[in-house]
């Protein structure tokens, strides 16, 4: 999904359910960057620099979130953003905390 936002310029929305925004750009950044960059801030930076360029937009949720407000997000974003592509990540985190009679 990362390699389709970068190589198609499509407008993603990322939901993670599993991991905070700030752990996964971290994860995507290591991804678009090919290598470690532990202990090397100019390769971070420089990697940093093209992340910033993607145009993706990310969900604000974590954990157990009503399917409700996820669709709410949706539809804002391709209202507000004109997103294209949207990414759901870690299904089972979302519903986590539901009982069977709200699933």
């Amino acid at each position: 999904s990362l390699d389709f936002c970068l190589n198609s310029k499509v407008k993603t929305l990322w939901g993670s359910f599993e991991l905070s925004n700030t752990q996964l750009s971290k994860i995507m950044i290591q991804q678009l960057c090919g290598e470690s960059m532990d202990g090397n801030p100019e390769l971070f930076n420089k990697a940093s620099e093209c992340f910033d360029k993607l145009d993706m937009k990310f969900m604000n949720f974590a954990g157990s979130t009503p399917v409700d407000q996820v669709i709410e997000a949706m539809e804002l974003a391709v209202y507000n953003w004109d997103v294209r592509n949207i990414l759901l990540d870690n299904l089972q985190f979302m519903t986590a905390d539901f009982n069977a009679v709200d699933r």
